[in-house]
This record gives C-alpha cells, sequence and structure tokens, in this order.
C-alpha cells in the first residue's frame, strides 16, 4: 500500500493527526526547527549577497535521520507545519533536507486539530510551495539582519538579537530619528 509521509512539528501533533489521517498516512514530527544558523559564527556573507549559511544542529541530527527514512518507506510528502512564518521556515528546510525541491512540495495547513479540520486541510491540500514563501524570506531576512546587527547570540546569557535588530533600524531611520514618523505604539491586548 502507498503511504504519504507527512511532517509536522511536533510529536504529540504527529500522534493524533496519524490518528485523523489512517492508514494511507505515516506522520512523523521534525521536533521543530530542524536547520538554523550557526550559533559560533554569524552565518551571513555579507560579500556573497549576504547568502545564508546553514548547519543541522547536533540534538537534530537524529531527527533528519529519522526523516529522511520515513521518506524511502513512503511515496509522497506532504509538509503540514505551523501556519506562520516559523512553520514555513521549518517545511522549508525539511524538504531541503530531505532531497525534496521545495517548490514542488505540498503544503497543508490548519488552525485546530481536530478530526474535521485536519480531514478538511487534507482534502484542500495545496500544490506545491512555491519557489520561497513569503514567510520564509522573512525569516531569513530577520534572522540574517538579527545577526547582520546585533552579532552572534551568546551562548552563555541566550542574549536575543531582535532587540538589538530594532534598536539599530530604529538608529538607522532617518526621518524616525528626526521625528517626522510617529512614534510607535505598542499595544496589548487583555
Amino acid at each position: 500500500m502507498t503511504k504519504t509521509l507527512v511532517v509536522v512539528e511536533s510529536p504529540a501533533k504527529a500522534k493524533t493527526i496519524e490518528k485523523y489521517l489512517g492508514d494511507g498516512y505515516a506522520v512523523r514530527a521534525s521536533y521543530g526547527h530542524i536547520r538554523d544558523l550557526p550559533r559560533s559564527k554569524l552565518g551571513v556573507d555579507p560579500d556573497q549577497g549576504f547568502a545564508v549559511q546553514y548547519e543541522v544542529p547536533e540534538d537534530s541530527k537524529r531527527h533528519v535521520a529519522d526523516l529522511k527514512r520515513a521518506l524511502k518507506q513512503n511515496e509522497d510528502l506532504v509538509l503540514a507545519t505551523d501556519y506562520d512564518r516559523e512553520g514555513e521556515a521549518i517545511a522549508f528546510h525539511v524538504a531541503t533536507l530531505l532531497g525534496v525541491e521545495p517548490a514542488g512540495a505540498k503544503r497543508v495547513t490548519f488552525t485546530e486539530i481536530t478530526r474535521d479540520a485536519i480531514l478538511e486541510a487534507f482534502a484542500n491540500a495545496q500544490g506545491p510551495c512555491g519557489e520561497l514563501p513569503p514567510r520564509v524570506r522573512a525569516r531569513v531576512v530577520g534572522s540574517s539582519s538579527n545577526r547582520s546587527v546585533g552579532g552572534v547570540p551568546d551562548p552563555e546569557h541566550r542574549l536575543a538579537a531582535g532587540p538589538r535588530r530594532r534598536l539599530a533600524a530604529a538608529a538607522l531611520h532617518p526621518r524616525r530619528r528626526r521625528g517626522e514618523l510617529p512614534p510607535r505604539v505598542r499595544r496589548r491586548v487583555v
């Protein structure tokens, strides 16, 4: 029997979704990000048009190997990661590491994990996800600018580069510095 490999982000989701989909599907988890910028160096090469260099973290190598084995045992691949910037990036990296052209990979998205929502999402599966989805591009640009402006995160203190990027962007934006743009307003939802 031909099976379809479905990749989701978490093992808890994988168990539930596999139960809903039945025998024609094998659902496996990527356990989140399986490829990222290197921890110890910038990972962005400004001399090469800001080319991004990725590596598979040591704790993700086993998950990548498991996914590769699962793909060999199945005929088709469906990426069912979250429908946000991080999920799109994970789907892109999973496809790339499995040797599947990300532009040709099938994509399924859903906003809740109920039987009806999952079955409807798979009934309306999207075709190939495109060359580099906008959310993936947004994550690449965000990660690259974090490293370019904020430097390599300090593994000792786990300093986030995002706040440094925002400060630098504000400092570099001349109209905001001159007071020609209104200050940003933080909104809190209660």
